[in-house]
């Protein structure tokens, strides 16, 4: 069994006598007032601090849709050079495909203006539009021939003849050469 001491000590007997927790009747409001502001102050902190919280988050996502945005942005650039660069290549061979149909219509052309003893051996083309006609021919007045046919696809040409060899066995055939400028 148990025995339970009931004596008390000399301060629990002084305590008995003198209340702990006094407050004077005057007091009592101003310290209910204190106190109840404390508690909302801390509702109104809790409150903030939550606020705080959500808008930090929310500050966080925009800061991660600014990220991509700018990733976008530099991916976005990097796909107009592209476009840019294919549209200047687009340009390139559109150029190159309207100038090898001029060209391709030219050797036709001189081709079909040769007499009946000359041959068309090399043309050649540089980036002024000037022409190098190469050929060879079996006489001399044929050469000619092809000169003036020559001169005739564009009246305001410059057309001259730049060489004459004989070739062959005994000279027998001629390879000349035919300069042919367009007009600027």
């Amino acid at each position: 069994m148990t025995r339970f001491d009931y004596r008390q000590t000399t301060f629990e007997r002084w305590l008995g006598r003198r209340p702990v927790f006094v407050v004077d009747r005057t007091m009592r409001a101003a310290l209910l007032a204190i106190a109840a502001a404390i508690v909302a102050v801390a509702a109104v902190t809790l409150i903030e601090c939550r606020r705080l919280a959500a808008l930090d988050g929310e500050l966080a996502a925009l800061a991660d849709r600014i990220a991509v945005a700018e990733r976008d942005d530099t991916r976005s650039d990097a796909v107009q050079h592209d476009v840019e660069r294919l549209r200047d290549l687009c340009a390139t061979l559109d150029g190159a495909r309207r100038d090898t149909g001029i060209a391709t219509n030219t050797i036709v052309r001189i081709g079909n203006r040769l007499p009946p003893q000359t041959w068309l051996t090399s043309v050649q083309t540089d980036r002024t539009g000037a022409w190098t006609i190469g050929g060879r021919s079996a006489r001399l007045d044929e050469i000619g021939a092809t000169l003036a046919a020559v001169a005739k696809l564009e009246p305001a040409a410059t057309t001259r003849l730049v060489s004459v060899n004989a070739t062959g066995a005994r000279g027998a055939l001629l390879d000349f050469s035919i300069a042919f400028e367009p007009p600027r």
